[in-house]
């Protein structure tokens, strides 16, 4: 956009040589993405397993319960243009997912994003006592919030996992406003273009209009639209813009 005068490169560090007074540190914006990097998998949050397989095996033994499918949906007014339509049970779900039985459900539905699997609820404490959560992440405020018998944002059940075909695109839409976000990846690639809050405050005007799109999930007459360029320029089914993405 033409708003912007740069695209700035994300941090890598090593996670075993950061201290906390470095991690703070990192800028020029206390909100900008991070990227660890040398992260051994028993230090990790993937239980400790090393790779895809030894991962699934895992959540076979020791998870149950149901997890929630999105689909891609051409509709703008849907945020991030992705939309549930129904839950699985998870058990089944990795059936289907390491073989080939998601198929039939891609010829009626397309590319398929499987989400919000809460941990900590739906397997047994033996697997999630694997997980790992680097002392610099200053906890999770969907936890606290449970703990406090508060509600707080769509789904108060993290840290939670989610699975993703290949190919599976979203737009641009808000994450848990005002927190932390952390991803960490136990098999594959994610492909992440973030605007920071500190960057929309730089380009686009301040006062009720930037509180409202600070306040995430908002019907569509009430929803700031940052630009046109930003809001609408990719078509997440254009096979060619679809090639370059993969």
């Amino acid at each position: 956009s033409e708003h912007f005068e740069a695209v700035l490169p994300i941090p890598r560090v090593s996670f075993r040589r950061l201290s906390f007074e470095e991690f703070y540190a990192i800028g020029p914006w206390g909100d900008r993405p991070v990227l660890f990097t040398g992260v051994q998998p028993e230090e990790s949050p993937c239980f400790g397993a090393d790779g895809e397989e030894e991962a699934l095996q895992l959540l076979t033994q020791y998870c149950s319960g149901d997890i929630r499918l999105d689909r891609m949906v051409r509709d703008w007014n849907v945020r991030g243009q992705k939309q549930e339509f129904r839950y699985i049970g998870f058990q089944e779900f990795l059936r289907l997912w390491l073989g080939d039985g998601l198929k039939q459900l891609n010829e009626m539905h397309g590319l398929l994003h499987a989400m919000e699997y809460a941990i900590m609820e739906r397997c047994n404490q033996t697997l999630w006592n694997e997980m790992r959560i680097p002392p610099y992440f200053s906890g999770d405020i969907a936890l606290r919030a449970k703990a406090a018998k508060a509600k707080y944002g769509e789904n108060p059940s993290y840290p939670a996992l989610s699975f993703s075909q290949k190919g599976f695109l979203t737009t641009a839409h808000v994450d848990y406003p005002n927190n932390e976000i952390w991803l960490g990846g136990c098999f594959g690639k994610k492909r992440v273009r973030m605007v920071t809050v500190s960057a929309i405050a730089d380009n686009w005007e301040t006062g009720a209009r930037f509180r409202r799109f600070a306040s995430g999930k908002l019907v569509a007459a009430k929803r700031l639209v940052l630009n046109l360029h930003f809001h609408k320029s990719f078509d997440l089914f254009d096979e060619d813009f679809v090639a370059k993405e993969l």
